[in-house]
């Protein structure tokens, strides 16, 4: 195990007893929406990935746009992978089964759709993400 993977769990563990402390008004949640026969067209299956602890977000511009982060990386025992925080990046080509949705619930409790504009993974400890409402006045 490197040096990486042993704090990991610490700062893990660290975010989730510091959520219990301050609340985060926020929660963000990755939606894998598979359609049958294709997207936007007969019956969709929604599978959603609720990001816990509840991470910190930051409102960077009147309602539309916002940090969050930071989300801890996967190590042994928690944390996420690339794949898990932006699984449309990796969506085969041509794909017409699968759609992603970012949702951000904020203090009103209301899920808004996202799309990330910005997906920081530059620091080897934490992700970052920069999210922006697709549209504010639709909720999911």
């Amino acid at each position: 195990m490197s040096l990486r993977d042993d704090v990991l769990p610490i700062i893990n563990d660290g975010w989730s007893l510091a959520a219990e402390f301050w609340y985060t008004t926020y929660s963000f949640t990755v939606r894998t929406r598979t359609w049958s026969p294709a997207v936007g067209n007969g019956t969709a299956t929604n599978s959603d990935l609720v990001i816990a602890p509840r991470p910190p977000v930051k409102e960077l511009a009147a309602g539309r746009r916002f940090k969050v982060g930071p989300i801890i990386p996967e190590h042994g025992t928690g944390g996420y992978t690339p794949q898990q925080l932006n699984p449309g990046a990796f969506l085969a080509e041509g794909n017409t089964t699968v759609e992603i949705v970012h949702l951000l619930t904020g203090p009103d409790g209301v899920a808004r759709a996202c799309q990330i504009v910005d997906f920081d993974a530059s620091d080897p400890g934490e992700y970052l993400l920069t999210l922006e409402i697709i549209d504010p006045r639709e909720p999911l």
